[in-house]
């Protein structure tokens, strides 16, 4: 079984304003993937971002539910996370099949089907949770594996506790920033990517890809562009930018308007949160906003 040295914390900043008495009114939003996990506090009296902690593996595992051992033993030895009266908590994964379903179609007796037209849920290790998206009428059906949820519920049995899919943050990040004209939003992460594609306050598409190499995900990009008859669409990237110099150097050799997408509009960030880049962890405080 892991062991809590599988991770290291190798960022951890906190908001000159961050008050350790004032907990009840904070949100932790919690991002798990099989490469790391972060942690991240908000002051929901004032939309500002208090703290934030990353712990990454020291190699990938195999499945979500190999994280939990580790990162539950870290959490509770940790003075701050440990505190079992925040005023919510919300644990986001990308890692879990899912599916989008348009709100006039969608009904909750019927989530089982929806997951099986873009995969095949186990039902035996995971629940299925939907978030409802009133933006873009439509809402993300997807699985949370049972040992993430049985642990953070015996963890914090005081909290409200809610689930979300990354694609789903995601989404919500993007109707904050307004957008005015047609542009495709790029999530990029170890091997895996989200596209949406918006058209003002209308999104018209959006879906996850595997890959291995950045002509892969250069297919991708320009694949959907061709399905929606897009010749120059505004493309922003999202995700460590220092990881990816190669795959944005490629894309605008293809694209002609290649931006770096920035954090969701509405959360303050003190000074202290400098050392995270503007286009980096979009879909984690981006949670802050998923109900």
């Amino acid at each position: 079984m892991p062991t809590p040295s599988i991770f290291t914390n190798d960022l951890s900043l906190r908001d000159e304003t961050i008050d350790l008495s004032q907990i009840g009114r904070y949100k932790m939003c919690l991002l798990i993937t099989p490469e790391e996990f972060c942690v991240a506090a908000f002051d929901t009296r004032t939309d500002r971002c208090v703290a934030f902690e990353r712990y990454e593996a020291q190699s990938r595992l195999y499945s979500l539910a190999e994280v939990v051992e580790p990162m539950s033993q870290i959490l509770s030895q940790h003075a701050f996370w440990k505190v079992g009266y925040w005023q919510k908590i919300t644990c986001m994964i990308h890692d879990s099949p899912f599916t989008f379903v348009p709100e006039s179609y969608f009904e909750a007796e019927q989530a089982i089907a929806y997951l099986r037209l873009n995969g095949t849920p186990n039902l035996k290790t995971s629940y299925v949770q939907y978030t409802e998206h009133n933006n873009s009428q439509t809402t993300c059906l997807f699985t949370i594996p049972k040992e993430i949820s049985d642990w953070i519920e015996l963890a914090y049995p005081h909290t409200s506790i809610s689930y979300v899919h990354g694609l789903s943050a995601f989404l919500e990040g993007i109707f904050l920033q307004d957008p005015t004209r047609e542009q495709m939003h790029v999530l990029i992460y170890p091997k895996k990517m989200a596209i949406a594609l918006m058209e003002e306050q209308e999104l018209l598409f959006i879906n996850e890809y595997s890959y291995n190499t950045p002509n892969e995900l250069l297919y991708f990009i320009l694949a959907v562009a061709q399905e929606y008859e897009i010749e120059n669409p505004t493309l922003l990237l999202y995700g460590n930018k220092a990881r990816m110099p190669e795959i944005a150097d490629l894309l605008k050799m293809y694209i002609s308007e290649v931006e770096w997408g920035k954090r969701p509009q509405g959360i303050f960030f003190g000074q202290n949160f400098n050392k995270i880049a503007q286009e980096e962890y979009f879909e984690l405080f981006s949670c802050y906003y998923v109900s």
